[in-house]
């Protein structure tokens, strides 16, 4: 999870045009493979450490199932009933599924020492990563040029007259 600056930005990014609300969920996103599917395991490591060895593991690895495309989708369609209306929902739906699979795009081009991501499960049991870097240093390479493209795009949006408030209009 030492990324999830740069997968935040991703999801910025990827919405120039977008709303606040759309650009938010999108960012939301973003962070929703790492929340879900790493989250508690981590939450039990740190405030029950005890609990964390005396427990199966696959109670922890059935947590990483959110790590793959189509559970993750199956996320969001469940997250996205907390929205009212239909077309709120669409648009949670939406932009937490692309940024849940922008978060997923980008750990697929990581390189990892002991696993390797299943994106087709439960269709597929095969592993696959691109391995352009390791996870770390996506902080030093990755993370300064979307700082750098990320505070463009602010300020462009920011000068520009409309700056997308169509999400607004659209669902009242």
């Amino acid at each position: 999870m030492p990324d999830l600056i740069s997968h935040a930005l991703t999801g910025f990014l990827a919405r120039p045009e977008a709303g606040r609300r759309s650009i938010l969920l999108t960012v939301a996103g973003t962070a929703l493979p790492d929340l879900a599917g790493r989250a508690p395991e981590l939450a039990a490591a740190t405030f029950f450490p005890a609990w964390r060895f005396s427990t199966p593991d696959w109670v922890f690895d059935g947590t990483a199932i959110f790590h793959t495309l189509l559970p993750l989708a199956l996320l969001c369609w469940v997250l996205s009933f907390a929205a009212p209306t239909p077309p709120a929902r669409r648009q949670v739906f939406t932009c937490l599924l692309l940024g849940g699979w922008l978060h997923l795009g980008f750990d697929y081009l990581q390189r990892h020492l002991f696993y390797d991501y299943h994106p087709l499960y439960p269709l597929s049991y095969m592993g696959w990563e691109a391995e352009f870097f390791w996870t770390e240093d996506s902080l030093y390479y990755v993370l300064p040029p979307l700082a750098v493209l990320s505070l463009a795009a602010w300020l462009y949006r920011r000068r520009s007259p409309g700056r997308g408030n169509m999400s607004r209009k659209r669902l009242g």
